[in-house]
């Protein structure tokens, strides 16, 4: 008995690929970004995922994905631009003056922010001291 094929890996993900994804996500997001963890959930995930990718395979004919992949790179992107937002946010409040490096975000990354905002950047908090923008401190006085 021979051992099982290794498979090898696949082609990395375009920028034009990682724009329809989140395309493609943008219209399934209530199921995808559910919170709920019961069966049948994952079960309208796993189906969600599954037409997600028919259809990310059926506007990129260039490379063939698997669910699993698809799934993978979502995640991804969306991990890579929680880290992105958390050093910008540090660059901003770095003591040493001159400018703070920030880094640009890319097309996929702005579309996947104007999605999900409260998921990726968090709620805002009139009481948290980074909080500078768009609250005076009087407004601040009225709301306690």
């Amino acid at each position: 008995m021979e051992p099982p094929i290794k498979e090898g890996r696949s082609v990395n993900f375009t920028a034009k690929e990682m724009l329809i994804l989140i395309e493609i996500v943008k219209k399934y997001k209530h199921i995808v970004e559910c919170k709920k963890t019961d069966g049948t959930t994952w079960r309208e995930k796993d189906e969600c995922w599954s037409k997600i990718t028919d259809e990310l395979n059926s506007r990129c004919a260039e490379t063939y994905r698997k669910k699993k992949s698809v799934k993978t790179k979502y995640e991804d992107i969306k991990k890579n631009l929680k880290k992105k937002l958390s050093k910008n946010k540090a660059a901003m409040f770095k003591t040493g003056g001159g400018t703070p490096k920030i880094q640009d975000l890319t097309s996929a990354e702005e579309m996947l922010l104007s999605i999900l905002p409260s998921t990726i950047q968090g709620l805002p908090s009139i009481f948290d001291s980074d909080e500078t923008f768009g609250m005076c401190v009087s407004c601040m006085f009225d709301l306690i």
